[in-house]
């Protein structure tokens, strides 16, 4: 009996001792799995983040949406745009007239009643790495988004190709000059060795200059902005002079004014005459003496 316990007793104790050594082993196996899936997962991840790096982005933004006040809009545009060290290349403010109405109000005044529309196209550039932070500041102007387009043009392979042309315009730019320094013969073939040397002279110049586009492109991004407002309506009250009059008096004014034309004219008239007072005397004086002496003797006109 006692043999077959302790049987018992062994056979248990080997099961625990092999149940933990199993236990054992799988978690060492999910820990080494683990460890190689994280260590293949980060591997990955600098391999991605190396190839993101390797790539050249030329990112544009077209943008158009309504703001509340387009003046203020475009100084806050540009002070952002300041703040992360870009530029303002374009802007266009505009403000046209939809409708004119004009009211009389009086009779020498009318109001006039205009209807416009305040919109600016703003083009600016902006710092590549800087293109998410200017985008996110300049949506706080935002009333009403109309439409929102970024591209992402990837332009590594093009850069790589202009540089692999300037490579081969270059080489063969140096085996022509050369052939130009060791040749002899005449003068024709050397000035059509010297053509070709000039112009592929200007296929590297051109590529270069290519290259060089590109990389202020991919540098600096390019955002388009398109911004609105509501209608205005404007109203302002001016003097009409089409219809003022002239100045007129009463009609006391009037009658004044003539009784003392009247007046200044009867004495107008004695004055004048008081300059003949001789030649009225002497007249007087005549008809007196013809009345008294000579009319009855020397008649003007007899009688029939």
């Amino acid at each position: 009996m006692r043999y077959y316990l302790s049987l018992g007793v062994i056979l248990c104790t080997l099961f625990t001792l092999s149940c933990s050594q199993n236990q054992k082993n799988e978690k060492e196996t999910q820990n080494f799995a683990d460890s190689t899936l994280t260590q293949g997962n980060s591997a990955n991840e600098v391999q991605d983040k190396k190839e993101l790096q390797s790539r050249a982005f030329l990112k544009k933004a077209d943008i158009k949406f309504k703001v509340k006040d387009v003046i203020n809009s475009t100084y806050s545009i540009e002070s952002i745009c300041n703040a992360q060290r870009g530029f303002v290349t374009y802007s266009n403010l505009t403000s046209t007239i939809n409708k004119k109405e004009i009211i009389p109000v009086s009779l020498d005044s009318f109001v006039e009643t205009s209807n416009y529309s305040v919109s600016n196209s703003v083009t600016i550039r902006v710092p590549n790495n800087k293109l998410d932070t200017v985008l996110k500041d300049i949506a706080a102007n935002v009333d009403y988004l109309d439409s929102r387009i970024i591209k992402a043009d990837d332009v590594s392979l093009e850069l790589l190709a202009n540089q692999l042309t300037q490579k081969r315009i270059n080489k063969s730019e140096t085996r022509v000059a050369t052939a130009i320094d060791n040749n002899n013969k005449k003068l024709n073939e050397t000035t059509a060795a010297e053509d070709l040397l000039l112009s592929k002279q200007e296929q590297s110049d051109r590529s270069k200059i290519e290259n060089l586009s590109l990389t202020d492109q991919i540098k600096y991004s390019t955002v388009n902005l398109a911004i609105y407002q509501s209608d205005v309506t404007k109203r302002a009250t001016f003097a009409n002079e089409k219809v003022i009059k002239r100045y007129e008096p009463g009609f006391g004014s009037k009658m004044v004014d003539s009784l003392l034309l009247g007046w200044n004219i009867v004495i107008e008239i004695l004055i004048f005459f008081s300059k003949f007072w001789a030649i009225i005397l002497a007249g007087l004086l005549f008809y007196f003496l013809y009345r008294k002496f000579i009319k009855n003797k020397f008649p003007i006109f007899p009688k029939a």
